[in-house]
């Protein structure tokens, strides 16, 4: 699986020295992760979902304090973005997520949410957990169960998210994210949109798969 999944500023500054690494990013994820599960207790038990707000939260846009020493900004070598810690608080506060768990005999799922503004970008991200056909160091046998993301308004496709993870070779997720523009939104307009999560190619392993789905609006 491509790693990271997602980035977190990594530069802090004490007693005028300035310290920077995974060592500060990962506090911040963890911290991020601890709020939502305080805010929220089910969230104790629900890793994808907590994945899901995760991804979904992540953006481009890291401003100055994502940048690197050589003056490169986040891209898509790094995972979903830089966590969104506000985001993530009040998907865990509107209860704004949903699980399931897939078989090798549910190829698919959806269910409804609600998006009630035009003026900011809707983002919907789902998660799961990654089956292996072995031991994730001989080449070739990473193959993980793949799953791709759609939205729907009034039976109209809005958004798609079909990266793959069941490949020999090239990327692997174990995620989806959609962002839907507020250009987007207010051509479909606010109300119910419909996401349906679908099994792409073969169910790998033996054991079911759990896969959770967060959203929201900044």
């Amino acid at each position: 699986i491509n790693r990271p999944d997602i980035c977190a500023p990594g530069t802090v500054q004490i007693y005028g020295y300035s310290k920077y690494g995974t060592s500060f990013a990962t506090p911040h994820i963890t911290g991020t992760i601890v709020q939502m599960m305080s805010r929220n207790s089910n969230f104790k038990d629900k890793p994808e979902v907590v994945k899901a707000a995760l991804m979904a939260s992540a953006s481009y846009d890291g401003g100055t304090s994502m940048t690197y020493a050589g003056n490169g900004t986040i891209s898509n070598y790094e995972g979903a973005g830089v966590v969104d810690a506000g985001f993530c608080y009040k998907t865990a506060s509107n209860s704004n997520y949903y699980t399931y768990t897939m078989s090798s005999t549910t190829g698919t799922f959806s269910f409804n949410i609600n998006c009630s503004s035009t003026s900011v970008p809707l983002r919907v991200a789902c998660a799961w957990d990654v089956m292996s056909t072995g031991d994730y160091e001989t080449p070739g046998d990473t193959y993980i169960t793949d799953y791709h993301l759609y939205i729907y308004k009034n039976g109209a496709p809005v958004g798609t998210s079909t990266s793959l993870a069941n490949t020999g070779t090239g990327a692997r997720t174990n995620y989806e994210i959609i962002e839907l523009s507020p250009s987007t939104l207010r051509t479909y307009g606010t109300g119910t949109y419909q996401i349906k999560v679908s099994r792409n190619g073969s169910f790998v392993g033996t054991e079911s798969v759990k896969l959770g789905v967060a959203w929201g609006q900044r």
